[in-house]
């Protein structure tokens, strides 16, 4: 039987391959501030449901008795994009929308906050469909849990790995949130948390091929592209006169030796780009090194993937 459990509001987030939640600025790679190093943020909320106790501890969220609301996170967050949107009330709701494309979600879920050693973990109680016998679908909730920090009027959120699902594998995006104004705008809130240009400096490997970024841009084969984040928090790629824009999300991954996952195989920082193009014309200028989904996967868009790995020694 198979019990894979996928909230609705994460997978969707997942799905878009792009950092919906990104920073901006018009920060050249190149020579841009130092500040938000995402490395850093990354492995500050990095851990396991086991290194935090939580894993079967609690088979429902009334059972999370010691939980309360963070001031520190009540009111509006959005994405550098515009296209997610966390609302955290003080009663212990949240609503989340998110918008891909022209299609637009939203949801209203209960949440809680813990502190667990020197974590803050947010729990939410999300929608999430099984598959039974015969692969039928059954809908329900399950609980999801995020460690989180609050720096000025950022939050950074990353989900705990989930020792239960049927994987050899744990991946997980940063989630880069900023604090909205009374009109909604997080304009200022992007402005003021910058994303270190060294956070992306190394050397990043995927089955179609590999790149290195660093001072002096990005190196793919024997061409160099200027590269810089845009006002909506996306990767700039720089081809002359013209650049190729990608979502990105920088996460982190880690895979088992086998679904015990007892042995840890590999693990390191991920980088994934997207891009969606008007037409099959249309194509980005590292198409060498992603993977064409429309091709693959019969989608509706033009679209346009690349996962990454860093190299160990990059």
């Amino acid at each position: 039987m198979k019990n894979l459990k996928k909230s609705t509001a994460l997978l969707l987030a997942a799905l878009t391959l792009a950092a919906l939640l990104a920073a901006c600025g018009k920060t050249p790679v190149s020579n841009g501030p130092a500040a938000v190093d995402l490395k850093e943020i990354v492995s500050s909320l990095l851990t396991g449901e086991k290194a935090l106790g939580l894993n079967g501890k609690y088979a429902a969220f009334e059972e999370i008795k010691e939980g309360a609301a963070d001031p520190a996170l009540l009111g509006s967050w959005g994405s550098a994009d515009g296209e997610t949107v966390y609302s955290f009330a003080e009663n212990g709701r949240v609503k989340i929308s998110y918008t891909l494309g022209e299609a637009n979600e939203t949801g209203e879920y209960r949440y809680t906050c813990l502190k667990i050693e020197d974590k803050n973990v947010l729990c939410m109680e999300v929608e999430s469909v099984s598959y039974g016998e015969n692969d039928a679908e059954e809908a329900g909730m399950a609980l999801s849990y995020s460690c989180y920090t609050v720096r000025g009027d950022a939050l950074y959120m990353l989900e705990t790995e989930d020792s239960e699902k049927l994987s050899h594998s744990y991946a997980a995006p940063l989630q880069m949130l900023y604090r909205a104004d009374e009109t909604g705008s997080v304009a200022a809130s992007v402005q003021a948390n910058p994303v270190d240009p060294r956070s992306f400096y190394g050397r990043w490997v995927s089955e179609e091929g590999e790149f290195t970024v660093d001072e002096n841009g990005l190196t793919l084969g024997e061409q160099t592209f200027a590269v810089s984040l845009d006002e909506n928090g996306r990767f700039a790629v720089a081809s002359g006169e013209a650049s190729t824009i990608y979502g990105f999300s920088f996460t982190y991954q880690r895979v088992y030796a086998d679904d015990k996952r007892k042995n840890v195989e590999s693990e390191g920082f991920g980088l994934n780009l997207s891009y969606t193009g008007k037409d099959k014309k249309d194509k980005p200028n590292l198409a060498d090194v992603m993977v064409n989904w429309k091709k693959e996967y019969d989608y509706a868009e033009w679209y346009y993937t690349g996962s990454f790995l860093a190299a160990p020694n990059g």
